[in-house]
Formats: structure tokens, sequence, C-alpha cells
């Protein structure tokens, strides 16, 4: 039988990890986090699943001496598009992005939205401060999505002059 961490009691039979595609066992089972004990800290344990950013939905359950683990594991990137990003190219919106968002990786809705400001705040930096940054979600089959990021840039905004008044 192999033994978890050091401290505890708890044995690969008496575990059982549900839901898992795509990740290997041992990942949830080092995610797990045990009191002085040596028992499972439940609650800590939840948070350090969903910490990971690869799981979209957790529960612990304990009956009858097995510890239950039901894991909804978060989609894959297939596909990451830019959509009306014609003054910004799509190299230095991947930088912006620096690997959040990119194919292959997890996708993992909490970040969504800093991206958003990232995208924004470099749109504005470079003249576009009406810029809108959509992203679009489209699930596939297999537990994978496209992420399309739609980009309204509008105007770019110039300054012509600048005139300094009262420094005589």
């Amino acid at each position: 039988k192999k033994i978890l961490p050091l401290f505890t009691n708890l044995t690969y039979s008496n575990l059982v990890v549900k839901g898992l595609d795509s990740v290997n066992k041992d990942v949830v089972i080092n995610l797990l986090v045990f009191n002085r004990d040596g028992s499972l800290d439940i609650d800590e344990s939840i948070k350090s699943i969903y910490k990971s950013g690869i799981f979209d939905n957790v529960k612990i359950n304990t009956a009858n001496g097995v510890i239950t683990i039901t894991v909804k594991e978060n989609p894959g990137i297939e596909k990451l598009r830019f959509e009306g990003n014609d003054s910004l190219k799509e190299e230095m919106l991947k930088s912006i992005i620096n690997d959040r968002l990119a194919e292959g990786k997890m996708f993992n809705k909490s970040v969504i939205h800093d991206v958003v400001s990232d995208l924004q705040m470099a749109y504005r930096f470079n003249g576009f401060p009406a810029a809108k940054i959509d992203p679009k979600i489209i699930r596939r089959e297999g537990n994978k999505v496209d992420v399309v990021v739609e980009i309204k840039e509008g105007e770019q905004a110039l300054v012509s002059k600048i005139i300094f008044c009262g420094n005589n």
C-alpha cells in the first residue's frame, strides 16, 4: 500500500478521486491539507484544490472510512483568437495576457477580469481610451473551450496642442 503524506494513515485504498479527465490523481492528492494530528482538513483542502486553478468544482465527502473527492476540471483552451485588433498586434496582446489564457492551458474564469483590465489599460496607453474588450467563451466537445477576445478599439485620441496658462 502506498502511504500519503508522512504523518497520516490515509492510504490509496481509502481515498477515491472522481471526475478526472486529463489531470492525474496525484495532483489532487498533493493539494490536500492535513492537520497536525494527521487528519484531513476538509475546508483547507477544498480551498487548496480551488486555488490551483485546475478545477471548477470540488466536493469532499467522508463515509465509512473512505474519503471521496469529486472534482470538475476546468476546460482546456483549444484556441485563443483576437478579433478587431487593428492597432495592437496579436503578439503584443498575447504578451499582455502573459500565458494566463493560452492554447493548451486550463481555462480559469477568475483570470478573465484581470486580462480584460490589462488589455484595456494597454489600449488606453496606446491612445484608445474608449476601447471595449469583450471575451467570448465557446464550449467545445471533450471539456475544451475556444476563447475569442472581441476588441472594439474606437477612435484614437490624439493630442494636437498643449497650452500652459499662468506660467509667467
